[in-house]
């Protein structure tokens, strides 16, 4: 497990980058992984993985400092317990509104005492470091939660303050759309939101990340506390780095 060293990284205050393995593609994952970025989110909610695909994905992160986190569908045991085994070291758990889904969303990643974790990890026990798998397990796994609609604004800071969680991030397009205002982008009411949410993680000292459009967006989250920040998807960058060279090389020829 290496969730420890983004854990480290969240506990000293600094900015890390991630972003988003979205395609069932491994050769694309395993791309995304030889980048270099501090951690991948691996979308279990939106995107069409089985555990077999996630499986796979998760062994292109082996030998690597790179951390997999892995956005689980929904808050409750199906979605949680076989990821987990599987070796993610770290959870992302959707639309949490409330302490009360805060809490669940960290007993189901924790062992007893500490939480309702059943205790069979597969491949996250490097198939045979069992004791020392779940010696470290509670510690070690990352737990965050996602505040994406109105109502769990309301609750940041409950849900902030919830004992075994490691830090939120904010879902702004759900959020957006909670409001009645998808899509727009850039409205005052929706960024005041997130301008509160960042300072109540601030203030209580729970490390908070978000989507960043781009360098100067990322600049200026990282400046006021923000400290995971994810830059687009595997599919994302495929597809502006593809259009962007047909703009090139249609101009190329029609110019010819």
């Amino acid at each position: 497990m290496k969730s420890h060293t983004l854990k480290e990284k969240l506990a000293n205050g600094e900015a890390t980058l991630g972003s988003w393995i979205c395609s069932y593609d491994l050769a694309s994952a395993e791309t995304m992984v030889e980048i270099g970025f501090d951690w991948q989110l691996i979308d279990l909610e939106h995107s069409p993985f089985d555990l077999e695909r996630l499986e796979a994905i998760l062994m292109t992160f082996k030998n690597t400092d790179v951390v997999p986190i892995a956005r689980v569908a929904w808050n409750d045991i199906n979605s949680t317990k076989r990821v987990m085994d599987l070796g993610a070291e770290a959870i992302l758990v959707p639309m949490v509104n409330s302490r009360k889904d805060a809490e669940q969303a960290v007993s189901l990643c924790k062992y007893p005492p500490l939480g309702t974790r059943g205790v069979a990890p597969r491949r996250a026990a490097a198939q045979g470091e069992f004791d020392e798998y779940v010696r470290q397990a509670n510690e070690r796994m990352l737990v965050m939660v996602q505040i994406e609609h109105i109502d769990a604004v309301q609750e940041a800071e409950a849900i902030m303050t919830t004992p075994g969680l490691d830090g939120v991030i904010i879902g702004k397009i759900d959020l957006m759309a909670s409001m009645g205002l998808l899509p727009q982008w850039g409205h005052p009411d929706l960024e005041a939101v997130v301008e509160d949410l960042i300072a109540t993680a601030k203030r209580v000292n729970c490390p908070i990340g978000m989507a960043v459009a781009n360098e100067q967006d990322a600049a200026s989250w990282a400046g006021k506390g923000v400290q995971m920040m994810w830059i687009t998807s595997d599919l994302g960058y495929m597809y502006s780095a593809a259009a962007a060279s047909l703009e090139r090389f249609r101009k190329l020829v029609n110019q010819a």
